[in-house]
Formats: C-alpha cells, structure tokens, sequence
C-alpha cells in the first residue's frame, strides 16, 4: 500500500495554477497533469486506478501561519482523467473571498471517491501562483428573469454580480432581436419606487428589479409570433468618453408574479431513444406550485440543439393527469436518434422549456432555460421471478458513457397502473448498490425482499411477496410500469410487450437403476421499454 502511495503522488504537475473569480466569489484550481505522466511505467496507479470522482481542499496560508480551508462539492461529478487537465471549482461568499484575495500561497489537498474522512487516495501539492480577475463587465449577471402582465407591462428581475456600474448616470434598455437587429425599449428610472428597483440612487448590486416604461406593443406582437425570441437587459454608460455596454442574455419569462417564476426548475435529461423532462418547485415536488394557476390543461415544449443534432417537441395534458405524473416523455423520431450518436456530452448545452397554461384561452406561460443532462441507458429488461425482480441494463457504447462506470445506487420502483395516469399506484421500491459497467452490452441486477425500501409509502399495503406476486398479475394484463434511477440516469417502461414463459424441464438421473423425476417450472415476464410516462 505505502509503495502504491507513492505514485499517486505523481498525478499532478507543480505547475498547477489557482484562479479566483472576483465578482462571482469563486476559485477554480486547474491540476495540470504531471509532466511525462505516459513514460512513467512502473506502478503508475494515476493510469490504472483512479478513475475515480473527485474532490479537492485548498489551504490559504495566511502571514501568522494558519490557514484558511475551503472545499469544493461532494458528491462530486468531477472525475480524474488520467493526462487531463483536471478543474475543480470552490464556491465561496463576497466576505470570505475579500480575505483571501491578497493571500499569495496556497496548498491542495485531493481525495480520489471520498471525502476528507474516507476517501481512497489522498494527493497534496502547491500552486505555482493565484491568480485573480477582478471584474468582466460583460458577465454582470447572475440570473435573469421577466414577468409580464396581459401584454401591457414587463418586469426584470436580476441577480447582480459586482460590477463598477454608475446607476446615477447610466442608461437601461430592454432588447430584442427582429431580422438580426436588436429593437430597445427603455427602462427608466422608477418615480414611485418598488423595494430594490432601479431608481439611480441604489447600487448595481442593489438593484434587482428594472420595469420597462417604453412601448411594448410590437415587442409583444413578436413575442406571439416566437415564444423563443432573443431577449436581453442592456445598461451604457460612458467611461473616459468611451461608451461601454453592459448586457445580459434574458432566457426565463413568466406571465404570473415573480415568485413562480422563481421557484419553477426544470430538468431535462436526453436518453439515446428519448427525451424525459421534470419540472419541480422550491422543495423539489413534482409539477407542484405554491403560485396560484387558474387552467384546465397546459402545453409544454422544449427546444435543444447541439450541432446537427436539434429537438424541439411539445405535449399537451390535462392538468389532474399534470399534476400526478412523475415526468414528461417525449417522443422521438429517427433524425434524433440518428443524430444522437454526434451529441458530445461533456460540452455544455442548454435548452429552453415553455409551459403554458390554459383555460379557453392561455392564462399564463413560464419559459426556463437551464442545462441539459444526458443519460446513457439504451433500454430495460425486467425479469420477475417468485422471489425476486431482475433487471437487465443495456448501456449506451460511447466514450462518454464509459467513464460513468462504477458502483451505483440504483432504485428500481413498480407501479401499475389501469387506462390513464391518474390511476397509478405504487407497488414497491427496491434499492441496492452495485457496479454498472458501461462499456459491457448488458449489466444484470436482482433485487431480492431483503432490497425493499421500507420506509417509502406505498399504496398498496401488501408484504414484499405478495408485492411481486401483484407485479406479475399487473404484467400479464399489460397494467404494469416501472423506472429505474441513479445519480446520473432515469429511465422509465412504459408500454411494454409482455412476453410469458412456462417451461416444464424433466431430468432424468438414474440412482442405483431408479429414476427421479424433477419438475422446474420457470415464468419469466420480460418488459421491453418501449415508452415512458
């Protein structure tokens, strides 16, 4: 072990760098790989054994000689990669970052698949230098939103960053594109002020809400003609005579107050066969709002492109079968399929979710724009026995998807469910950690009575037996369902082609001239994921 040690400690080079951020209080450490890592042949364990999720503790030395520690997030979704640069952020808060920013030494600390207190390999090492950007005064902005009112007000609301803007002086527009050219709309000063809204006298970073006072009649005729037209906040000022522009990208929008549209988020995770969004409030409930909603039914379309690979859909539901369902699938159709296998996943990609709901006419839209996730199984299998649920995974074979291997939690959950969403209930949960191996063609996984999870509420009241017993009823008349969940994947069958299987097997085996006859019966239900609710 010690002689193991040993080489990990060549995993990073010295010329490792610390950036800070100053306007977002954040530092990202850039690990460079350590120099001619590929000739180092004996007992190179960064090549064969830590390909493992990481995360790293930076120690500031301060002039008395302690230290200030921050850490970046863990669980993390950072993996090593061996001979890669490896970066890791470190959130902080304004007050913390003011006391490090004149600090000139600092010190890390990584942990392979674990915490400080458990993880598998420690590595340490210094940072060549700090370095820190001061302000961008092109990224000023957090978080955008609007809010708009009957077609006749409109409303920003911001999450500023620190920027060296002159409120008192600077002029404040709302923008929009029609034929590649941006249209401004003025935002003036507020006379009869609103708490944190823009007045000129308060702060940038004060400043959170700016209302729009210039005509809004064409930007709203646009806006009916494409839900997903470009917006953005822009503030000028002059400096030495030198006009600057300060704009912001506007990509959420709401026709209901602020606070839905405020703790609306969404979730978008593309599968190679399909696409599956959640839309959760505040507390993480599903298609559940605090925010009054006056509709009968609601549309909801999403729009994602990436290079040639481009998907916009939409699905109109009521709002009882809404309001109970655990996520939106989407159909799919062969150019998406076929261009999936040119998606590049490690690159960031965004998509943009508009809800509208209504009742006759529409009563209020939330538009979101957030990132993209992207999943690797292929499809299901799920096999039922007497005793047990088996679950067969077929991953996605692609480069991406093989780093993702390794040992997973992995949720199976079983409904059934009669002729539409509002009558599901659920059966049971099972749940237990094992190793998915993504670059296998199927991975297997049985979860026995002892995997039920017994503290989930289920709706019917059955022992863990009879819950399978009830499983394999609900199969053979086509009523049953079931998703599987990981850190990374949710994929959910649907209607499934039920195949069952009764095989009498006889072997014969002769003892002492007598024979003894065995009867096996096996049924087997195989649940093909065909489509997802």
């Amino acid at each position: 072990l010690i002689q193991a040690q040993e080489s990990f400690k060549q995993c990073f080079s010295p010329s490792s760098t610390l950036n800070g951020d100053y306007q977002s209080s954040k530092f990202i450490a850039n690990l460079l790989p350590f120099e001619q890592l590929n000739f180092i042949t004996i007992n190179n364990q960064c090549q064969t054994s830590l390909q493992l999720p990481i995360m790293i503790k930076v120690k500031f030395l301060k002039t008395d000689g302690t230290t200030v520690d921050l850490y970046s997030d863990y669980p993390s979704n950072v993996r090593y990669k061996f001979n890669m640069l490896t970066t890791l952020t470190i959130q902080t808060t304004p007050v913390i970052y003011d006391q490090l920013i004149d600090i000139e030494t600092a010190s890390y600390e990584v942990y392979f698949d674990g915490d400080e207190s458990n993880s598998y390999v420690t590595l340490n090492g210094f940072f060549s230098q700090i370095q820190h950007t001061k302000t961008n005064s092109t990224s000023c902005f957090e978080k955008i939103s609007t809010n708009f009112v009957s077609n006749q007000s409109l409303k920003i609301l911001v999450s500023p960053f620190l920027c060296p803007i002159q409120m008192g002086v600077v002029e404040v527009s709302f923008d929009y594109e029609n034929n590649s050219q941006w249209i401004p709309i003025t935002v003036s000063r507020c006379t009869s002020c609103q708490q944190n809204e823009f007045d000129g006298i308060l702060t940038f970073e004060q400043t959170k809400v700016y209302t729009v006072s210039g005509d809004l009649s064409e930007f709203f005729a646009e806006y009916q003609k494409n839900r997903f037209i470009q917006t953005r906040i822009s503030l000028k000022q002059q400096i030495s005579g030198i006009t600057q522009t300060i704009a912001g990208e506007i990509k959420n929008h709401t026709t209901s107050d602020m606070g839905c549209q405020n703790e609306v988020s969404a979730s978008l995770l593309l599968n190679p066969t399909g696409a599956r969004l959640s839309i959760t409030n505040r507390d993480d409930q599903l298609n559940v709002f605090q925010c009054s909603i006056d509709a009968d039914s609601v549309n909801v379309s999403i729009f994602v492109e990436q290079g040639a690979m481009k998907y916009q859909q939409s699905e109109l539901l009521q709002m009882d079968d809404f309001s109970v369902q655990t996520g939106i699938v989407f159909a799919v159709y062969d150019e998406y399929i076929q261009n999936f296998q040119y998606v590049n996943p490690e690159v960031e990609t965004y998509f943009t979710m508009l809800v509208q709901f209504s009742k006759e006419s529409i009563t209020m839209e939330i538009q979101n724009y957030q990132r993209t996730k992207f999943g690797c199984f292929d499809y299901l299998q799920l096999f039922a026995y007497t005793d047990k649920l088996c679950l067969r995974i077929q991953p996605h074979q692609s480069n991406f998807c093989k780093t993702r291997s390794g040992l997973k939690s992995i949720l199976l959950s079983t409904f059934v469910e009669n002729e539409d969403i509002s009558s599901r209930k659920k059966i049971g949960d099972w749940q237990v950690t094992k190793n998915i191996s993504y670059d296998e063609y199927y991975n297997e996984i049985c979860y026995q009575c002892a995997n039920l999870v017994s503290d989930h509420t289920y709706d019917i009241a059955l022992d863990c037996h009879s819950m399978i017993q009830t499983y394999i009823a609900a199969s053979n008349n086509g009523t049953s369902q079931f998703y599987v969940k990981t850190n990374d994947e949710l994929m959910n069958s649907n209607k499934s082609i039920i195949k069952v299987y009764e095989k009498a097997i006889y072997p014969a085996i002769g003892v002492f001239g007598g024979i003894l006859v065995a009867t096996i019966v096996g049924i087997a239900i195989v649940l093909w994921k065909n489509n997802s609710q």
